[in-house]
């Protein structure tokens, strides 16, 4: 297991994932969620001090609320790919969706809450097959090129509807 993966599952929630967020994959240029390095992890961070400004402790400490409240991220892909030619990137996304189909039955969210349009068809292929109960499935746009604004408001409309927390 490398680096990455590591310390993506040092943040697995004790209590079990509530809400899992998928992405694409670990950027290729090096940020990664987990890192505190990345647009996801800046957005989703937004998000979560507009919604929970009462609960959260410090900003800082964000990672560890956000792993307490029952919230994971998970990767479509392991490798990144947002490098590649899209044909290569898609065959990667279709060839990723039985393991994450896997994954995803383990952990038995309440809610899974897809991080790009672009993967929408390929998550939904792993959640039915699965076989986890779909009511709550939610898409947002990647939060770069010009749609931080639509992910942020769309996941804070997200955040305040689940019954979950």
């Amino acid at each position: 297991m490398d680096t990455l993966e590591k310390l993506r599952n040092s943040y697995y929630p004790k209590s079990g994932v509530k809400v899992l967020f998928v992405g694409e994959s670990p950027p290729a240029g090096g940020t990664f969620f987990y890192l505190a390095d990345s647009h996801l992890y800046i957005y989703t961070k937004k998000a979560f001090l507009e919604v929970f400004s009462q609960k959260m402790q410090d900003d800082n400490g964000f990672l560890d609320y956000f792993k307490e409240m029952g919230c994971y991220l998970d990767d479509l892909c392991y490798e990144p790919i947002n490098n590649l030619p899209k044909a290569k990137r898609q065959l990667m996304r279709n060839d990723s969706e039985k393991c994450l189909a896997n994954r995803i039955k383990c952990y038995n969210p309440e809610a899974i809450i897809i991080v790009i349009k672009a993967i929408e068809k390929n998550v939904w292929n792993a959640i039915y097959k699965a076989g986890v109960d779909t009511s709550h499935v939610y898409s947002l746009p990647f939060p770069a090129n010009g749609h931080q604004q639509k992910y942020l408001s769309g996941l804070k409309d997200v955040l305040i509807n689940l019954k979950v927390f």
